[in-house]
């Protein structure tokens, strides 16, 4: 993933890539992943830190309709922002958030 020089530049480690392709069908994934990905790229402080894991935060998407009328489930992504020269955001795992029935 390649940012704006405004931006924070984001990466995605390689827990993040397996789990990733483990949820299937990437390109749905990716566009229901747009919005948290602007949000690592513009602001990603605002996301929550995680309680007892101060260098770990988390972002969450809601369920997304897809245009073909297919369901992509909610998503939680961990991240962290690494104390680098340029604040680099680093994507570090993916599932999808289960249904409560």
């Amino acid at each position: 993933m390649e940012s704006t020089p405004d931006g924070h530049p984001v990466r995605e480690s390689a827990s993040f890539r397996d789990a990733h392709a483990a949820l299937g069908h990437p390109d749905r994934i990716d566009e229901a992943l747009s919005a948290v990905l602007w949000g690592c790229h513009c602001a990603p402080e605002e996301f929550p830190v995680i309680e007892g894991l101060k260098t770990l935060r988390l972002a969450k998407t809601s369920a997304v309709l897809m245009d073909d009328g297919s369901v992509v489930a909610a998503l939680r992504v961990v991240l962290h922002i690494i104390s680098d020269h340029h604040q680099t955001v680093e994507l570090l795992y993916i599932e999808a958030i289960e249904q409560e029935a």
